[in-house]
C-alpha cells in the first residue's frame, strides 16, 4: 500500500515479529519498521484508502474492522451492525393452539389458563372471550398458575432479561406486580401457591426449593438437594407447612416438612423406601405419599441389568400428631349390652 500523502513510505502486512501485523518501508533508508504493535490474532487484509480525506488504512481482524490513521499513528474500531432480511424473524402472527406447554384451571373451573409460545392466555369454559393477559411479544412467560382466591394468576417472565416473578389480575386490568428472585439469576420452575394465596414456592435449576411471600418479595430457601429431581411442593391447608420429597444419602427420595414459622424441615420417612407426590390431606392432619420398597433392582437406569425387574408402587399415609387416630385403625363390631 503506497498512500497518496507520503510518497516515501510503503504500507504491507508482515508476520516477521509474530503475529501478522502492520509494517512500512522507507524507500529512502531503506528501512523496515513496526508501525502497528500486535498482540493478538493475525491481521487477515489491509487497503489504504484512495480519497481525497486523510491518509488511513483500513484492515480487518478477528472479524472486526479498524481505522489506522498514518499522521497520528492512532487506531479506532469502526462500529458495524448488519441487519439481515431474515424472514423467520420478522414480526408475525402464528398460531399457538399446538404450542400449548403448560395449563392450569381457575379455581372453580370456569376458566382454563395456558402458556403458548411465551403467552400467558386464559380461556372460559363455556362463555365469553379468550383473554391474552401478558401480550408481551419478544418475552418468555412460564409456568402460569392461579391463585386459590381466583384473583391472581402467577407465572415467571425473562422481560427484564433474567427471570421474576410477576403476577397478573386474572381480570388482565392493573399493573403487574413483580418480584425479583435474588442473585444470581436462575431458571425457576413449578410455582405452587399457598392456601391463603399469600406465598408461592418455587424450584431453581440449582436444585434449591424457595418459597416467597407475596407481601414481603423476599425468597426464602427451603432446602437444597444434590440431585436433579423435582421437590413437588405441596402446601398444607392453613399454609403453614410445606410438604415435599428429595433423595437423600442412599439416593432413595425421603419425605419432609417444612415449617414456615420455624423456617425449620423435618424428615418424615425413614429413607428405606423410595417415596413421591406427598400431598396433605385436607384437614391437615395426614400427609399422604406415594412409596416403592422393591426400587432397589431397578434404581441404576445406567445399564440394563435392571430392565426384567418390575418397579411396583403403594399409596401411604402419615398421621403428623402422636396424639391423633390412625384413619387405618382396624374396626371391630361388638355387641351393645342393653
Amino acid at each position: 500500500m503506497w498512500p497518496a500523502g507520503d510518497a516515501r513510505k510503503i504500507y504491507f502486512l508482515s508476520d516477521r515479529d509474530g503475529s501478522i501485523t502492520l509494517f512500512s518501508y522507507d524507500t529512502g533508508s531503506k528501512k523496515v519498521s513496526q508501525a502497528l504493535n500486535n498482540q493478538g490474532l493475525d491481521i487477515k487484509s489491509a487497503s489504504v484508502s484512495t480519497g481525497g480525506g486523510p491518509d488511513t488504512i483500513v484492515y480487518e481482524q478477528f472479524g472486526s474492522l479498524n481505522l489506522y490513521d498514518l499522521s497520528s499513528s492512532r487506531t479506532r474500531r469502526v462500529s458495524v451492525s448488519i441487519n439481515g432480511d431474515i424472514p423467520t424473524v420478522r414480526p408475525r402472527y402464528e398460531k399457538v393452539g399446538d404450542r400449548i406447554l403448560n395449563s392450569a384451571l381457575s379455581p372453580t373451573g370456569a376458566r382454563a389458563l395456558f402458556e403458548a409460545r411465551g403467552e400467558i392466555i386464559t380461556v372460559p369454559a363455556e362463555k365469553g372471550d379468550v383473554r391474552n393477559l401478558t401480550n408481551t411479544t419478544g418475552v418468555a412467560d412460564r409456568d402460569p398458575t392461579w391463585s386459590p382466591d381466583g384473583k391472581w394468576i402467577a407465572y415467571f417472565s425473562d422481560e427484564s432479561g433474567e427471570y421474576a416473578l410477576h403476577l397478573k389480575q386474572q381480570s388482565g386490568m392493573g399493573e403487574v406486580k413483580k418480584i425479583n428472585l435474588g442473585s444470581p439469576p436462575s431458571f425457576f420452575y413449578s410455582p405452587t401457591w399457598s392456601p391463603d394465596s399469600k406465598k408461592i414456592a418455587y424450584a431453581d435449576k440449582r436444585l434449591n426449593l424457595w418459597y416467597v411471600d407475596i407481601d414481603k418479595g423476599t425468597p426464602v430457601k427451603v432446602d437444597t438437594s444434590k440431585r436433579g429431581l423435582g421437590f413437588n411442593p405441596s402446601w398444607s391447608p392453613d399454609s403453614r407447612w410445606i410438604a415435599y420429597t428429595k433423595p437423600i444419602e442412599s439416593w432413595y427420595s425421603a419425605v419432609f416438612i417444612y415449617s414456615v414459622e420455624e423456617a425449620k424441615t423435618r424428615q418424615i420417612t425413614d429413607g428405606l423406601s423410595d417415596a413421591a407426590s406427598a400431598s396433605f390431606d385436607k384437614n391437615g392432619k395426614q400427609l399422604y405419599f406415594m412409596a416403592s420398597t422393591d426400587i432397589g433392582p431397578r434404581f441404576s437406569g445406567f445399564d440394563m441389568s435392571s430392565n426384567p425387574f418390575q418397579l411396583t408402587r403403594s399409596v401411604y399415609v402419615v398421621v403428623l400428631k402422636k396424639t391423633d387416630p390412625s384413619p387405618l385403625t382396624p374396626e371391630n363390631d361388638e355387641e351393645k349390652i342393653a
